[in-house]
């Protein structure tokens, strides 16, 4: 299924990750295997599309950053052997950024992407409240806004002055901008 232009969340395959795409990682799997679906976005197998150039390698060296930092097998974060909740999703995106960001080939989108799959198996679930810029996420928002953007992330309301955004979430937009890059 190809990407909708009516509604980002339809698209399939294109490498962004979508709400549906999204959804599938807060699923219970097989305590085992959680953390590494998480990190790898692996589906039947398969490395996630946006974890392709990164690499099996690098992927399996992020997870073990992160069991070793803390996090076990479910995406659970632990701090002092206790469980830790973190607040929003800033604070486990920039906790994850602090474990993994010196792994060679690991950048912003691996980041991101890791942390929103993390983020659905936190409880509560932790998504993004503002719409985090990295690669062609970026670029779409400096066309649609016609500026460079220097910040990692921006409000939802930076982005109501264009009716196709309007009412998206941040992961939506953040989606939108990606897949539509080049149309702004």
């Amino acid at each position: 299924m190809s990407c909708k232009p009516d509604h980002p969340s339809r698209c399939q395959g294109s490498g962004c990750c979508t709400p549906r795409e999204s959804y599938s990682y807060s699923v219970n799997h097989a305590p085992l295997t959680t953390l590494r679906y998480q990190v790898f976005g692996a589906t039947g197998g398969r490395i996630f599309p946006h974890q392709w150039r990164v690499g099996a390698k690098v992927l399996e060296e992020a997870l073990n950053r992160l069991k070793n930092a803390g996090f076990d097998n479910t995406g659970r974060f632990h701090k002092n052997n206790l469980p830790y909740n973190f607040s929003n999703f800033d604070e486990l995106h920039t906790t994850i950024e602090s474990i993994i960001k010196e792994i060679p080939r690991i950048g912003e989108l691996a980041v991101y992407d890791i942390s929103v799959r993390i983020g659905h198996h936190q409880t509560p679930v932790i998504l993004p409240d503002e719409v985090y810029l990295h690669a062609g996420s970026r670029t779409g928002a400096e066309r649609a806004l016609g500026r460079k953007i220097r910040s990692g992330h921006i409000p939802v309301s930076s982005f109501s002055g264009i009716p196709a955004l309007s009412g998206m979430s941040a992961l939506e937009i953040e989606d939108y901008l990606c897949i539509y890059k080049d149309t702004f």
